[in-house]
């Protein structure tokens, strides 16, 4: 009852932050950019740092990054080439985008946090990291139909400090242990409050981007696609992995297993718009499909978590 009473608690903050961004984006008409500027370049940097320091560093822990990366991936590309040959659909790399690609920071850290506990995020923390990979390579490459240069996204990738913010925190954690056990102490004494500071800035910037959206975006066999892929084939897969894991290669755990079952249930990235106006393929379509998605995994994720878990 009490989890519930937190879940609802934690709905409630996200669709008045939510509710926030869109007044403000239709209002005041303010920049979604500026404000993603801030979030990539300042919070998540911090973000990534803190949960890498904070996590303990093991092979398992690489095998999340592998195994989460490899499901985006073959969710992604099964979901664009099964499109585009049974349907008349002309943006299938868009639903293998919307299929592959779930809202695993803004939406899913709070998700992760009211159902585990804030000591479960800095492990959760590493399928964030599977996704960037994921963006930087498979993602760009569905989004360009392969006919831009991969290199492109993965050179947009290497200018984000993101990327050194995490490599420093392995430095540290690896090489400098007192020095590591002294940055943890730190860092605890304010990460429940960092935590809500990038939910926050999160929340605001899927609200600016659905304040820009139009009707004419919505598209009812786009939708049913991307529903049909993102709620369907991810989670199927997910859970034939995971038995595959528990029978055969045992290299996870249970606390793993609930990461991933919400990991492939979560609604669609925001990222997804970045890339499709990277590579002009219909963004109005993308946001729609992160609204609807996000409507519908609010209902959809306890429902799960009661029945899994």
């Amino acid at each position: 009852m009490d989890l519930f009473l937190n879940y609802i608690e934690t709905l409630f903050f996200l669709g008045i932050v939510v509710l926030i961004g869109v007044i403000i984006g239709r209002v005041f008409k303010l920049s979604i950019k500026n404000i993603s500027i801030f979030n990539e370049f300042c919070l998540t940097p911090l973000f990534i740092f803190g949960s890498i320091i904070l996590v303990e560093i093991n092979l398992s822990l690489l095998w999340i990054v592998i195994f989460a990366f490899l499901l985006m991936s073959v969710v992604s590309i099964l979901s664009w080439k099964l499109t585009e040959k049974f349907t008349a659909e002309k943006t299938g790399n868009l639903v293998g985008l919307c299929a592959g690609m779930g809202n695993s920071g803004n939406y899913g850290i709070p998700i992760v946090k009211v159902l585990f506990g804030s000591n479960i995020v800095p492990l959760y923390s590493l399928f964030i990291v599977a996704q960037i990979i994921y963006t930087a390579t498979v993602g760009y490459y569905i989004a360009s139909r392969e006919q831009r240069p991969m290199m492109d996204a993965v050179k947009f990738v290497l200018k984000l400090p993101l990327v050194y913010a995490g490599l420093l925190a392995l430095i540290i954690q690896l090489g400098y242990p007192d020095t590591s056990t002294q940055v943890e102490t730190f860092i605890l004494q304010y990460w429940d409050w960092f935590l809500n500071i990038v939910i926050g800035m999160g929340l605001l910037i899927m609200g600016l981007g659905f304040a820009s959206m139009k009707i004419h975006d919505f598209k009812i066999k786009f939708q049913t696609l991307v529903f049909l892929t993102r709620f369907g084939l991810f989670p199927l897969l997910t859970v034939l992995f995971i038995i595959i894991d528990q029978q055969f290669l045992h290299l996870l755990t249970t606390e793993i297993y609930h990461l991933f079952i919400i990991f492939s249930i979560l609604p669609c990235a925001i990222t997804i718009t970045i890339l499709a106006a990277m590579t002009n393929i219909e963004p109005g379509r993308a946001a729609a499909a992160i609204l609807t998605t996000t409507i519908f995994a609010t209902f959809f994720i306890p429902i799960v978590a009661y029945l899994w878990f």
